[in-house]
């Protein structure tokens, strides 16, 4: 018996939770160095690496933005809400 949704082929790989809390933890450590005007990368066109991670994995990055904060979560707290 196949689980899979019904739009997904056998082959695609989907992202573990864990993984998207290490992704989500590594996108707000840039974010934080931006703000202070760290990671400015004058090599791409100059744009901010946050600008260059939305070309090249969209889907990631909007993974990760609309993911829900869970403060009961071990992963998150450890990871996310003690930064």
């Amino acid at each position: 018996m196949d689980v899979r949704p019904a739009d997904l082929r056998k082959g695609v790989l989907l992202p573990r939770y864990y993984t998207l809390i290490i992704l989500a933890a590594a996108l707000a450590h840039i974010r934080r160095q931006e703000a202070v005007g760290i990671r400015y990368n004058p090599e791409s066109g100059a744009e901010w690496a946050t600008d260059v991670l939305k070309k090249v994995a969209p889907k990631t990055m909007t993974a990760i933005e609309t993911m829900p904060v869970i403060p009961d979560d071990p992963l998150q707290r450890e990871h996310l809400m003690g930064m």
